[in-house]
């Protein structure tokens, strides 16, 4: 099955309240699905195999029949519509999530997802590690595009002191003042309106393909560096090792749908970036 962590999170409806789902469906594994809910106080979840879900499909929607391939494909397309609505039913300790739909030709479908409340490290891997990791990104772009400005600003002064002027006097700008953008920032009806619907960064792609870039390098990351146990060497003893990269690992080259095959690219890319990063910081240590 495709990694969960590397997934991102979307917006969805539950009887009228704004939660996050994400899920994968089917891959290397299996043909069954694991999602993720967050109601902004519990993380739920639900892991169903092929068996379970052929039996589930039965019960909902017994006049249709579908191979598994095409049920996954079409839970998929659900969850990851621009809104999915889900009606909520306690039972117990979990809630069963309601959906429904249309197939192809036009046959009514209906899906419930038996959710159950997730371990709390669920919380931390899925939701506060990412989102902390990118606002710490933001904040290092923040301060790298800041001082692309002074340079910009230097730039633009020294052409004045040449004796340079614009040809056209709309073009020309105030020299930047970080404090005061940042208080006019603050006090801006944008800024009320992230407060008041935080949910929707999750509909800005750039958000999305930062926040799937960081959780994959978390895949990777936690892949390359095995828990440590006393007795064995330090990770600096290994860091000479070559440590086989996440593609060798896959088995075969089977064509992956255009969905997995971009998060592969990702994975690869990453993979790249980190191991050169390594690479020069090994280089560093040398020189010194």
């Amino acid at each position: 099955m495709a990694c969960l962590q590397a997934q991102i999170w979307r917006s969805a409806v539950v009887d009228s309240r704004r939660c996050l789902v994400k899920g994968v469906f089917g891959g290397e594994e299996g043909a069954g699905y694991e999602v993720l809910l967050w109601d902004g106080g519990v993380m739920w979840t639900e892991k169903l195999e092929e068996e379970g879900m052929v039996e589930r499909m039965a019960t909902l929607n017994p006049n249709v029949e579908a191979p598994s391939s095409l049920l996954l494909s079409h839970l998929s397309s659900l969850l990851y519509s621009s809104l999915p609505a889900f009606a909520e039913t306690e039972a117990g300790n979990g809630k069963t999530l309601s959906i429904s739909g249309s197939m192809s030709g036009g046959l009514p479908f209906s899906w419930q997802f038996h959710c159950t409340p997730a371990p709390h490290d669920v919380v931390e891997t899925h939701l506060m590690g990412p989102l902390l990791s990118c606002l710490h990104e933001l904040c290092c772009q923040r301060r790298d595009l800041l001082e692309v400005i002074r340079k910009k600003e230097r730039e633009i002064q020294d052409y004045r002191d040449g004796g340079a002027s614009l040809s056209r006097r709309n073009l020309e700008t105030a020299p930047f003042q970080e404090k005061t953008f940042c208080t006019s920032s603050v006090a801006s009806q944008r800024f009320e309106d992230c407060v008041q619907s935080p949910h929707k960064v999750l509909t800005n792609d750039y958000f999305q393909s930062l926040y799937q870039s960081v959780a994959t390098a978390t895949v990777i990351l936690k892949d390359k560096v095995p828990a440590q146990h006393p007795g064995e060497e330090s990770s600096t003893e290994n860091e000479g090792r070559d440590v086989p990269p996440f593609s060798s690992s896959l088995p075969g080259k089977r064509p992956l749908p255009a969905k997995e095959d971009e998060e592969m690219g990702r994975r690869e890319a990453l993979e790249r970036k980190l191991d050169e990063e390594r690479i020069r910081g090994k280089k560093k240590k040398k020189r010194l």
